[in-house]
């Protein structure tokens, strides 16, 4: 497949996948369990797209862990695709999105660990956490995360891995995140990230 080819087949695939995700989520800020169920689908039956997303046509800058892509926004900045490569070892403190957020595999395995906060009204300061559940997404895996929902992630295994993400909100627009530091048992706003490449 020529890169013009493979552009082509994946900005397909995507606005197909998006068409289906705004008909169904609306303006919703959270998810409804059958609408959760539609945006999984949709987000795993792109993942299972690998040809579209090998890891070669993602490469990650020397001395870095991983990098992330932006594969689709709307003009309002919401419905956000993103293509996320990462080598083992890479991870992200718990956090929350402030908007739901789903994750499914396309190689690799990503450990998701789950959080209850026990301490904290969710603004900077001390804030203790209590993890409550752990999810491996690899390969055919998903998950889904609500606006106030807290994980940390790792990249285990021998392998890179690829990762495809959709935010009801893109992260150019996420100032209100929160950062958890399990060992200060306190939280901070979360950097948003910006200057991310676009495909």
């Amino acid at each position: 497949m020529t890169d013009a080819n493979l552009h082509v087949q994946r900005r397909e695939a995507v606005d197909n996948a998006l068409r289906i995700m705004r008909a169904a989520v609306g303006t919703a800020s959270t998810l409804e369990a059958s609408v959760a169920r539609i945006v999984e689908e949709q987000i795993l039956g792109l993942a299972q797209r690998s040809e579209l997303w090998d890891l070669k046509d993602f490469p990650i800058q020397a001395g870095q862990r991983w990098g992330v892509w932006e594969v689709s926004e709307d003009a309002d900045g919401r419905f956000a695709v993103y293509a996320s490569a990462a080598h083992p070892g890479h991870a992200q403190p718990p956090h929350n999105h402030t908007t739901w957020a789903c994750i499914a595999g396309v190689s690799g395995t990503e450990v998701n660990r789950f959080y209850q906060r026990i301490e904290g009204d969710g603004t900077p300061g001390p804030a203790r956490l209590l993890q409550s559940g752990q999810r491996d997404i690899g390969k055919g895996a998903v998950v889904l995360l609500g606006p106030d929902d807290i994980h940390d992630i790792e990249i285990v295994g021998p392998s890179d891995a690829m990762h495809l993400h959709v935010y009801g909100l893109g992260f150019s627009h996420l100032h209100r995140r929160m950062r958890y530091d399990m060992s200060a048992a306190r939280c901070e706003y979360f950097p948003v990230f910006t200057d991310i490449p676009k495909l």
